[in-house]
């Protein structure tokens, strides 16, 4: 599509994603220290398991925490990006008015999912944190830990589709990429 379709964002509107970019940026930044966490607490575990004949006991759990973490703290980023996985098969034979109403429609929808899920994991984190809930085995691993990471990546990603809805309304340039689907915004 053609990139005089869209204007450039209000001010308000590209400080607002500015922000947006700075805190998903610095969630990447905590998704690369996950990723090390698990590959250190993996190499550990092979090591101790197959060298020293002494398994680490919490291995599985503490990866598994870390795994919720990293799928969850980045996907704001990867929803700015375009890069979840979609079918845009009938979605780009639409007129640019009815794409812009389903862009909208599939990011409210966004919304209020990841607000559900946000506000749910939040009630649970809090219970978990109270209730000094760990996880099985050794039992020191606290359970309030993924559900933090689920609820902060769930609101993060919720500011990011709110950010687009605007941008979507307002006819943004930084909307192409939700409008047009990821093809179209390589070549501006």
């Amino acid at each position: 599509m053609n990139a005089e379709r869209y204007r450039e964002p209000d001010p308000w509107l590209r400080t607002m994603e500015r922000a947006m970019e700075r805190i998903e940026a610095t969630a990447l930044g905590f998704a690369a220290l996950l990723v090390m966490g698990l590959v250190a607490i993996t190499a550990a575990d092979v090591v101790g398991r197959y060298f020293l004949n002494r398994a680490l006991g919490w291995a599985y759990d503490g990866a598994l925490v870390l795994m919720v973490g990293l799928g969850f703290v980045a996907l704001a980023a990867v929803q700015r990006r375009n890069g979840h996985v979609s079918v845009q098969i009938i979605h780009k034979l639409l007129p640019l008015p009815l794409r812009r109403l389903a862009a909208g429609l599939h990011l409210a929808v966004g919304v209020g999912a990841f607000g559900v899920i946000a506000w749910a994991n939040a009630v649970y984190s809090l219970n978990a944190w109270r209730s000094g809930w760990v996880y099985g085995g050794f039992g020191f691993i606290p359970t309030w830990i993924p559900y933090s990471f689920i609820t902060l990546g769930s609101l993060f990603l919720v500011c990011r589709m709110l950010l687009q809805i605007v941008a979507v309304l307002r006819g943004a340039r930084s909307a192409r990429a939700v409008i047009d689907g990821p093809d179209d915004e390589a070549g501006a």
